[in-house]
């Protein structure tokens, strides 16, 4: 049994085990991610929501805007999600009155993206969502 162990280095395969499971593990990850990324104001001014991917270069925006009051210009945003800061905004539109909209939109480039409302109310009600339209999943 020695002999064996003497000639498998035992480190290499160790080593090699973790990297694999951690490869599998990364891909299944990103392979688990949603269609859907949706903020929701809830009293804020600002809310982000989770990774979505794009690849085929379309994705369905609604938003709906709940806030009252004297300021209730609300944005909703799709934004590129990159590990550098800040993340460039990839699609914008305001919305300066309650109400509510859906649009489909072109994605240039193939990546993660994320939904972010914003409002300049302190007291900001509301969602954006932003569905991937890929074909692909």
């Amino acid at each position: 049994m020695t002999m064996v162990l003497e000639k498998l280095n035992v480190k290499k395969i160790i080593v090699s085990g973790v990297l694999l499971m951690s490869m599998l593990m990364g891909i299944n990850a990103f392979a688990a991610m949603d269609k859907y990324s949706t903020a929701k104001l809830n009293f804020a001014s600002k809310a982000i929501g989770d990774n979505v991917n794009i690849w085929d270069g379309k994705a369905k925006v609604t938003a709906k805007n709940d806030t009252a009051g004297s300021e209730p210009t609300f944005s909703a945003t799709i934004k590129k999600s990159v590990t550098l800061l800040p993340d460039p905004t990839t699609w914008n539109k305001n919305m300066f009155s309650r109400g509510s909209f859906s649009s489909t939109v072109s994605i240039s480039e193939a990546s993660t993206y994320y939904a972010q409302a914003s409002t300049l109310s302190p007291l900001g009600m509301g969602n954006v969502q932003v569905q991937s339209l890929d074909t692909s999943w």
